[in-house]
């Protein structure tokens, strides 16, 4: 299994001198399974480019797993090269929450006149998937992955994903858009159980877009301090731990010093960084 982080970044993109080396794209993760299984994990700005990765891969059918229908998460759906290709095939799917739709909560970011062509225009076959409930009980299977499901604290909900490779033995849980602080200890219990369901996870990637210093400012908008990341990962026994989600105004200098903060805390923990491939 690979992970391809395409944008990281968290609440908008940043496109300026000193934010180059963690970059300054938003959510959008792509996972490839060793039996041709591709699952994207959001559509933020990154997926312009993984959505090119895919395009260079000759990969013209993709699953779509979307945490939440926040814009930063969402924008980069216009510039996903596959909505535009006729032989193309996307599955978006995300757990059902009452009053939202996946189908209406995407037209509406492509509606006129926000936008030229419309989902329902684009010349790549469409489809939505409403997982059941709020925690998987059974797996989504997709070339040779198993994909699992859970809630997260934040503002109009979030759902974590867990990926198994079965044929491998590496996983993955993501985790973005999470606030452990305010999460209850009923909530915390019942995401590290699920998480280290069968077994620990060989990564983690978990929120951390605050630190314990500057979080006070900003409690209830939905984010956690990296601390909180660590605490989580050793919670759930991850192999690793990638911390996302990076505040927008936090520069490379910002970061390599939460960073190396990190690592003293946990060596095998790392901050994402914007066009790392990550091998599990």
């Amino acid at each position: 299994m690979r992970v391809v982080i395409g944008g990281i970044r968290g609440s908008f993109p940043i496109a300026q001198a000193g934010f180059t080396r963690y970059g300054g794209e938003t959510t959008s993760v792509l996972v490839e399974g060793a039996a041709g299984g591709r699952v994207l994990l959001d559509l933020g700005t990154g997926a312009r480019r993984l959505g090119a990765r895919l395009r260079a891969q000759g990969v013209r059918d993709l699953l779509v797993l979307l945490t939440h229908f926040h814009l930063d998460h969402l924008i980069g759906l216009p510039s996903l090269p596959l909505l535009y290709d006729p032989g193309g095939h996307i599955e978006f799917a995300a757990p059902g929450r009452r009053g939202r739709s996946i189908r209406r909560e995407l037209s509406r970011l492509l509606a006129q006149p926000l936008w030229p062509l419309q989902l329902d225009t684009m010349a790549a076959r469409v489809r939505f998937r409403h997982l059941p409930g709020v925690v998987s009980t059974r797996p989504l299977r997709r070339g040779g992955l198993e994909i699992r499901w859970a809630p997260l604290r934040h503002p109009s909900g979030c759902a974590a994903y867990r990926i198994d490779e079965p044929a491998t033995g590496a996983s993955l849980v993501f985790a973005t858009d999470v606030e452990w602080p305010t999460a209850s200890a009923a909530e915390r219990r019942a995401f590290v159980a699920w998480a280290a369901t069968p077994r620990p996870p060989s990564a983690l990637f978990f929120d951390g877009q605050f630190t314990p210093a500057n979080y006070p400012r900003f409690r209830g908008w939905g984010h956690s301090r990296w601390t909180d990341a660590v605490e989580a990962a050793d919670a759930v026994g991850a192999g690793r731990l990638f911390v996302i989600h990076h505040a927008p105004d936090r520069d490379d200098r910002a970061m390599a010093a939460i960073e190396r903060q990190l690592r003293a805390a946990r060596p095998r923990a790392r901050a994402a960084r914007q066009g790392m491939v990550i091998r599990l």
